[in-house]
């Protein structure tokens, strides 16, 4: 990863970073012959992460690329008792960056998924249909109360 990122951007608001970094992601899983990536994620007990990335040729067998993608970042900063957001670019490895990706837009539509029970799921890349799906199971305790007057 590139620890110095680029200058900052004009800020971009999270559904237009993360339709960007889909686009770059989906080209660049097309252009190593991916037929499909899939990032897999778990976590419980306020604790979270991205257990596994596997990128699949078209033939089924795995891939290892050592390909950098420049992804668009969120950079959030304090000054002056408040909060100053903008964009820039950063590089990644494509495993680190299918992963960023994966958290981000997990995040982004089920904040809070590693609280309590948790839960686990996967996104899912297809370059071909250029498209990305979050599959995502929430885990819960459930119970019943009944009270009883005699």
């Amino acid at each position: 990863m590139n620890d110095n990122p680029s200058p900052a951007l004009p800020d971009m608001s999270d559904e237009e970073r993360t339709q960007k970094n889909k686009e770059i992601l989906l080209a660049t899983l097309k252009a190593i012959g991916a037929k499909r990536a899939t990032v897999s994620y778990s976590g419980s007990g306020d604790e979270g992460y991205a257990d596994e990335v596997l990128i699949e040729s078209q033939d089924g067998t795995a891939i290892e690329p050592a390909t950098i993608v420049s992804l668009f970042s969120k950079d959030s900063v304090f000054v002056e008792r408040k909060w100053q957001v903008s964009t820039s670019i950063s590089e990644f490895p494509l495993a680190e960056a299918l992963k960023s990706f994966a958290m981000s837009v997990l995040w982004l539509h089920h904040a809070g998924w590693e609280n309590n029970d948790g839960g686990s799921g996967e996104v899912e890349f297809d370059p071909d249909g250029g498209e990305v799906c979050l599959h995502h199971n929430e885990y819960y305790t459930e119970s019943n109360s009944f009270e009883t007057v005699l």
